[in-house]
């Protein structure tokens, strides 16, 4: 269910009612109504929900004769959400429905100027705005699903261009056979036998974009660059935004202290990265799902060496490419040795770190050196904000390690 359905909800209210003679006023009523018991009938989702407050908004502003811009219907929505629900601020799905809208209202007036606007045959310019629309909401919302998600699928953009007119086209036929199965049952068995063929077109034309190479890229992005990119869009502060990001990547890019070790220990398991860039993944969960979220919430790719008490069983797949586990009681890499029995413990050098399982979801993490030992701890469900103070912690306490301060 998404925002979407809610516009063929006004659209067959409005055509129903078109042929009643009733005021206008009091056809916006009724379809305000319904909606609100529509959105109340998919347990108010936030895009649901978002985009019934926006009609709601549109409509009293056509009983009123008022303009209205789309982009204060956004912000009165969103502040009706929040006025509501102040925490659906830190909800993800409301935060990728307000964005894609957002860039939509941001992006695609820009992209209209300046390129659909000059082509002159108007079919070009209708399957240019369909794609333009698909791209403004999805790079709006790019950070935001790299951030929660760690994946960017590069073909989204080309599939919904055919994805989402033939999925608008299948709903709004089920909407039809709906109001016809009603009065004639046959009927309505009938029209599903096209429905079918264009589910099943549907369904393999998301098969074939997604079996194309690169088609699920996983890609890590600090949490720090998430408002400056945003900030981006903004021309005053474009400029400012670009440096503040190439200095990130510049911080973030030196060479970390030759003696530096990282530990970051979950219920998943205990990953351990060295500063050359060596990686040991300790004693693993058998749950795959939520190691593989735990690597890829630490951006890991790949590790080096799986030691453990048991042997774990092998895997191999498209999120973190694993070697083959083995069991292990001791290991000693260069200065640094790691001993496996009750409990895991690591030394190097004076240090010594034992390691217990935290509790599930939360995300501890130690930097050493030879001499000293910091720890924190941050959670793998993290809020963007949450995200920006964990990595400005690990940031401080990398430059302490660095400088000897």
């Amino acid at each position: 269910v998404s925002g979407l359905h809610v516009g063929y909800v006004i659209l067959f209210l409005g055509a129903f009612l078109f042929f009643l003679p009733f005021d206008r006023s009091v056809k916006v009523l009724v379809i305000c109504v319904v909606l609100l018991f529509y959105a109340a009938l998919t347990g108010w989702r936030p895009s649901v929900f978002r985009a019934t407050m926006m009609a709601i908004i549109f409509s009293f502003a056509v009983v009123a004769e008022r303009s209205v811009k789309p982009v204060h219907v956004v912000n009165l929505t969103a502040l009706a959400f929040l006025t509501i629900e102040p925490l659906i601020l830190f909800d993800v799905g409301a935060q990728l429905s307000f964005g894609a809208v957002y860039g939509i209202l941001t992006l695609f007036p820009r992209f209209k100027t300046r390129f659909i606007d000059r082509v002159p045959s108007r079919f070009i310019r209708m399957l240019l705005g369909s794609l333009f629309v698909s791209l403004s909401a999805q790079l709006f919302v790019m950070p935001l699903i790299n951030y929660y998600f760690h994946r960017i699928a590069p073909y989204g953009i080309v599939s919904n261009v055919i994805v989402v007119p033939l999925a608008s086209a299948i709903i709004f036929s089920l909407f039809v056979i709906l109001v016809i199965g009603v009065v004639w049952f046959g009927a309505g068995l009938v029209l599903a036998v096209p429905v079918r063929c264009l589910l099943f077109l549907l369904l393999n034309i998301s098969r074939f974009f997604s079996s194309l190479p690169y088609a699920d890229l996983a890609v890590s992005m600090t949490p720090l660059v998430i408002p400056l990119i945003y900030m981006v869009f903004f021309k005053r502060l474009r400029k400012t935004s670009i440096y503040l990001i190439l200095a990130i990547m510049i911080i973030r890019s030196l060479p970390a202290p030759v003696n530096m070790i990282m530990v970051r220990n979950c219920a998943a398991g205990t990953l351990m990265s060295f500063s050359h860039g060596a990686k040991i993944l300790i004693d693993p969960s058998s749950n795959e799902y939520s190691l593989t979220r735990f690597l890829q919430k630490e951006g890991v790719r790949s590790v080096d060496y799986v030691i453990a008490r048991t042997k774990p069983r092998t895997r191999h797949d498209n999120f973190v490419d694993m070697p083959p586990a083995y069991s292990a009681k001791t290991l000693k890499f260069n200065r640094t040795e790691i001993r496996i029995d009750k409990s895991v413990n690591i030394l190097h050098g004076n240090n010594q770190l034992e390691i217990s399982t935290p509790e599930d979801g939360v995300i501890e993490h130690s930097i050493f050196d030879e001499r000293r030992i910091f720890k924190y701890q941050t959670t793998i469900n993290a809020t963007i904000l949450q995200g920006i103070i964990d990595e400005l912690v690990f940031v401080a306490l990398r430059l302490r390690l660095t400088t000897g301060l």
